[in-house]
């Protein structure tokens, strides 16, 4: 305390300076009661809160409380504990083994929070009226002292249970109904006493130390209460062969580390959900300049869809409990990848773990009839964030495990049928496409075609630069890697100089193949014959009146006509499409590209098929008129694109996108043919290439049947979402259309495989002879020009030499 001279004594104390006394005055007091060892319960007394003493020595006494507790009217609702916090019987909830604990807070006395009746000794009238929880009225029990957070408390997530009841109030329940207020109320939230007092009413309740205040309560004793059995035991790796979150693992995170005060006591804005107020990964990885090709190209996907390793071990025993006559799914926290049915700014994209709410439509039925009439519209698999993320997961370890695996994503077989349309937005009915395939190809860097390609860490790690040791394992295609851009030898890329000997770099014949003769001849009898897929091209011819439906047939026939022959006019009624439309359900998004018009939210459209507006738009008022009303469109593949993204896609990590070569330079622009014959198409291009190409075995084939070999076309989703070659690319798979694959045995499969049937190994044995040809007549080509070099540089040297010696016999004679 400050010592006032007496020259202070009649001064005027400004206003400042009493509030500084004051403060003074009350830290002084509590240092005093602090170090003199006073009980405030003893200060409570003395200021006539003697209702204190009665309550203080009923739950003290643990046998009083034993004798006076019901067992069957107080019992608790769910036990589901983890850790060090294990079930409480009914009159530990009650116990204060020490008054001491108290604290301050017992200066209000107990009448003052719980109200209840003072100065009795019999059990039912002291508790009349009794507020079990004060702290359910924030700002009446808390408010003198805390009024900054009691202010905003109606903004906590945890208070509001904002999520639930929106998630009730959107599936049509009336909160107001005094059948849905008793199935609902009280059972899931938790005010400032859950916390900092005891464990929240929907674990069971109790107090956690005896009614001991805590300022910054233990997360074991109250996150863990209502979170621990399968999230806590999930993040810090107590489930056998579960690795720990990383967070945990390599930083020691707590809640609190991501789940800030603002979540729990609230911040003044309320949210629609909890996940809405909580942090985002990149609040702390940014990833705005990130060199990790992943991330460029995943930005639509969450970040817990790579980095989450898997299900919950411990997934079940939450909400299976129906004590209260409810009824309730079994709770198995198992997440898929589903759509995110509500973006928002902080959640954008488009994939996101969800995981099944266990509500059915039934599920408070004990107290009233149709109280969710509305279900269908809100999601039972909602978004969710697992606390068991890894750098490395199963699904980011190659880009199939999650491309190619289709149990990953949530389908309409994950979902009852019941939920069928709650989650229509959710449910994923289609696999996503890959970079290559998306149009996203620059980020991606992508120099191969992706179809066919499963195993691509085996050239590309995660994170890292592209190159990697070519291994024999797992690779269905030689020129996956040895082609341009991946950083493996490449193999030759010319029509003229590929010999067997490239080939037995890394490949050898059976051991029991004959040698290859030097003098190849037909081999009588045997002939090989290609395996070529059947056309995928299904023309029709239109009726007159169907070409006469067309709008503009009256002035442009011909064209029409021209389209009439094309699969365009029959988008909506090839067979092909049919049998996979079927297949997917009738999918809405197929019409887009299959008919005119489409309107995704009616589900109907203007023309069945795609008809001229499809490309031109709607008719032009005053069209034909002048120069300004025409309708051309772009001659470029900008127009094509939005149906033929596969193939636009192929065709932009070709030779030709490099060199402009656009759709319509080969195309024409209504007819379904190209603009020349196959035959004749290349050529007018590579004329240099066709001297090399008619030379050579493959003479009887065309360009396409190497360079735009089409899959299976039983798949029936060429052009659109399937490949048709126009990347050009060409790889083992193309050989394979017309030569028996086991003509080319791996180093690996010799060792283990027993000599091909003879009938292949004749096969095989014309197939060398063939191979050797090439190689012979490459010999002879490299033969004529390495002589044609050699004459040359001796005819040079020799003119040299006689030019030297008539200019020195010159130079004598004139000496």
């Amino acid at each position: 305390m400050h010592n006032y001279s007496k020259s202070n004594v009649g001064q005027v104390w400004k206003p400042d300076k009493l509030r500084h006394i004051k403060v003074m005055i009350v830290i002084g007091v509590f240092f005093l009661f602090g170090w003199g060892g006073i009980d405030f319960s003893t200060l409570a007394l003395a200021q006539g809160n003697e209702p204190s003493d009665n309550c203080v020595a009923c739950h003290t006494n643990q046998e009083k409380l034993q004798s006076l507790v019901n067992e069957d009217e107080v019992s608790p609702t769910l036990n589901i504990f983890s850790g060090d916090l294990p079930p409480l019987e009914t009159w530990e909830k009650y116990f204060i083994p020490d008054v001491g604990v108290l604290g301050m807070h017992n200066v209000r006395g107990c009448v003052n929070c719980h109200a209840g009746v003072g100065g009795t000794d019999d059990f039912t009238e002291a508790h009349t009226d009794l507020i079990k929880s004060p702290s359910a009225t924030p700002i009446e029990s808390c408010g003198d002292c805390h009024p900054k957070i009691t202010d905003v408390t109606g903004s906590s997530s945890h208070f509001n249970v904002a999520g639930m009841t929106n998630a009730l109030t959107a599936r049509g329940a009336n909160l107001a109904n005094p059948n849905m207020f008793r199935a609902f109320d009280g059972k899931f939230n938790a005010d400032c006493g859950q916390c900092h007092v005891s464990r929240p009413d929907s674990m069971g309740g109790g107090l956690i130390k005896g009614h001991e205040f805590f300022i910054n309560t233990p997360e074991d004793m109250v996150c863990e209460s209502c979170h621990g059995s399968v999230v806590v035991a999930e993040y810090k790796g107590q489930n056998e062969g579960v690795l720990p979150d990383v967070h945990w693992s390599q930083a020691e995170m707590d809640c609190n580390s991501c789940h800030k005060i603002g979540e729990m006591h609230g911040d003044g804005q309320t949210y629609t959900n909890s996940r809405e107020s909580v942090l985002n990964c990149t609040d702390c990885h940014d990833l705005t300049d990130s060199d990790v090709e992943q991330h460029q190209i995943h930005e639509e996907v969450a970040c817990q869809v790579c980095h989450s390793a898997g299900a919950y071990t411990n997934c079940s025993g939450c909400h299976v409990s129906d004590e209260e006559g409810m009824t309730l799914d079994s709770m198995q926290l198992d997440f898929k990848i589903g759509l995110n049915a509500n973006p928002t700014e902080k959640h954008p994209w488009t994939y996101q773990l969800v995981r099944h709410v266990p509500v059915t439509t039934d599920t408070f039925a004990a107290y009233g009839n149709n109280l969710l009439p509305d279900f269908d519209n809100v999601p039972t698999w909602k978004g969710t964030s697992p606390h068991n993320i890894q750098k490395i997961t199963p699904q980011n370890e190659t880009c199939g495990n999650c491309h190619s695996e289709p149990d990953l994503f949530l389908q309409p077989k994950d979902i009852a049928q019941a939920e069928v349309t709650s989650n229509a937005k959710v449910v994923v009915s289609r696999l996503p496409k890959m970079a290559g395939e998306l149009g996203q190809a620059e980020a991606a860097s992508i120099v191969h075609p992706l179809e066919g390609y499963s195993n691509c860490t085996s050239c590309h790690q995660v994170g890292v630069p592209n190159p990697i040791p070519h291994t024999l394992k797992n690779m269905s295609d030689c020129f996956f890697c040895h082609q341009n851009g991946i950083g493996a030898p490449k193999f030759p890329g010319g029509h003229n100089d590929f010999a067997v000997d490239d080939c037995q770099l890394c490949h050898e014949l059976a051991e029991d193949a004959k040698e290859i003769p030097v003098n190849p001849t037909a081999t009588p009898d045997v002939e090989i014959t290609p395996i070529v897929p059947e056309t995928t091209t299904i023309r029709y011819k239109l009726s007159e009146d169907e070409m006469a439906s067309v709008e503009c047939y009256e002035c442009h026939q011909t064209e029409v006509e021209e389209w009439a022959m094309s699969n365009h006019s029959v988008a909506a009624k090839n067979e092909n499409f049919l049998q996979v439309w079927e297949k997917e359900e009738y999918f809405g998004e197929c019409l887009r590209c299959h008919t005119t018009g489409y309107d995704k939210d009616s589900g109907e459209y203007a023309f069945a098929n795609v008809d001229c507006v499809a490309c031109h738009n709607n008719l032009v008022e005053g069209h034909g008129e002048n120069d300004d009303t025409t309708m051309s469109i772009p001659v470029d593949q900008s127009v094509c694109i939005d149906c033929h993204e596969f193939t636009h896609n192929e065709w932009r990590i070709g030779a030709h996108a490099e060199n402009n070569i656009n759709c319509i330079n080969c195309h024409e622009r209504h007819k379904p043919d190209t603009r020349l014959p196959k035959e004749k198409l290349c050529i007018t291009c590579h004329s240099d290439i066709e001297d090399n190409f008619t030379h050579n075995t493959h003479q009887t084939t065309d360009c396409i049947d190497c360079h735009m070999p089409h899959p299976d076309t039983s798949i029936g989703q060429i052009g659109g979402t399937g490949a048709v070659g126009h990347s050009l690319f060409v790889g083992t798979e193309t050989c394979a259309n017309c030569h028996d694959e086991e003509a080319h045995l791996s180093r690996e499969v010799v060792a283990t495989q027993a000599a091909p049937p003879e009938a292949t190994q004749v096969a095989i044995e014309i197939l060398e002879d063939q191979a050797n040809l090439e190689s012979r007549v490459t010999l002879l080509q490299n033969s004529v020009v390495s002589s044609l070099g050699v004459g040359l540089g001796i005819g040079g040297f020799l003119g040299a030499v006689i030019i030297l010696g008539i200019m020195t016999w010159t130079g004598h004679k004139e000496d």
